[in-house]
């Protein structure tokens, strides 16, 4: 089994760009369906079973869940979208895109007066 995946993938050096797939659940419509990475370091380890707090305390930089990742580098953003369904104008707190810091958009509330739009 070890020579099997010895022969499918090659080694990869520190420092080169490796591309990760994301699983379709992680991604949005048109967002890409791989994620570019630099590999920053490379251990091999001797165990069968590690546990993870060991590894957190160990890395040097923070924790990025695959989703995360997918969607900081997404034009299109994370999965899904966010909408408020205001029936007023968005001018206050209680509009849930305008709490994100984000501007209303044809599927918050279609036609209705916003001023939450960019025009």
């Amino acid at each position: 089994m070890l020579k099997s995946s010895n022969n499918k993938f090659s080694p990869v050096a520190v420092g080169s760009t490796v591309r990760v797939p994301i699983p379709d659940v992680d991604t949005a419509r048109r967002a890409p369906q791989n994620l570019l990475a630099v590999v920053s370091e490379f251990n091999p380890c001797q165990e069968n079973l590690l546990e993870s707090a060991k590894i957190i305390a160990n890395s040097k930089e923070k924790e990025t869940t695959l989703r995360e990742a997918t969607s900081n580098t997404s034009i299109a953003g994370a999965q899904g979208y966010t909408r408020c369904q205001c029936k007023t104008k968005c001018t206050t707190k209680r509009c849930r895109c305008r709490t994100e810091n984000r501007l209303c958009t044809l599927k918050c509330h279609g036609s209705r007066s916003c001023q939450n739009k960019n025009e």
